[in-house]
């Protein structure tokens, strides 16, 4: 994407915003949090595909279905992807719970990535996930309004690890046994917590949450 190649393809990208503050003079249709997500998809001159930040904006970002992770080399681990007439830089820090955040530098605006395993020993850490992203415009204004700040088309985690809900063969489509009656859905995010349901016949539903298991009756279903 973009001339950068992302070997797990589309689940490399953000699924979710967390959180979103908009900075000075960024407005509709300019500032739709969904522009953000998934794979960079902006052209030039179309519909705004990407999300302006604002003077100082602050967005937050999760993966579920992968997490970032160092690579052990010196290549970049993420990358971000921001377009506009004006490369405009931001900071950019990563976090394992959303709530405690490390520093990873600042990027010089447009398409550009980081190395994060530059900054083990100074929070990153060896093996550990991360699932969520957070970068904050920087000033001074380089743009005006209704588009000001740096415009964040999408966010990539080259270097990635099994997400928040598991691997890949959990996250499989679901599936329906007509011999057993025994629907499997796989996991789903809902407020940062995974849940995997499983309807076997008459006997109940299944809920799995992480490593705890509960049954339900809900026989009529």
């Amino acid at each position: 994407m973009n001339g950068v190649e992302f070997p797990d393809g589309v689940i490399s990208f953000a699924d979710r915003v967390v959180e979103f503050k908009p900075g000075g003079n960024a407005f509709s249709p300019y500032v739709n949090v969904e522009n953000v997500i998934g794979l960079p998809d902006h052209v030039s001159g179309g519909v705004p595909e990407a999300l302006s930040l604002g003077d100082g904006g602050e967005l937050i970002v999760q993966f579920t279905n992968n997490a970032l992770t160092s690579s052990g080399n010196s290549l970049n681990d993420l990358w971000i992807f921001e377009i506009g007439g004006k490369l405009e830089p931001i900071d950019v820090y990563i976090s394992q719970s959303g709530v405690d955040w490390i520093s990873v530098g600042t990027t010089q605006g447009g398409t550009g990535g980081i190395d994060i395993d530059e900054y083990i020993g100074q929070g990153v850490e060896v093996g550990v996930s991360y699932s969520f992203v957070k970068v904050v415009d920087r000033l001074p204004i380089q743009s005006g309004s209704p588009w000001a700040g740096a415009d964040i088309d999408a966010i990539g985690a080259i270097s990635s690890t099994y997400g928040a809900c598991g691997t890949q063969e959990e996250l499989k489509p679901a599936t329906y046994d007509e011999a057993t009656g025994e629907l499997n859905i796989p996991y789903v995010l809902v407020e940062d917590r995974c849940y995997k349901l499983k309807l076997n016949g008459s006997s109940g539903l299944g809920i799995e949450h992480n490593d705890v298991y509960m049954k339900l009756d809900v026989m009529g279903l």
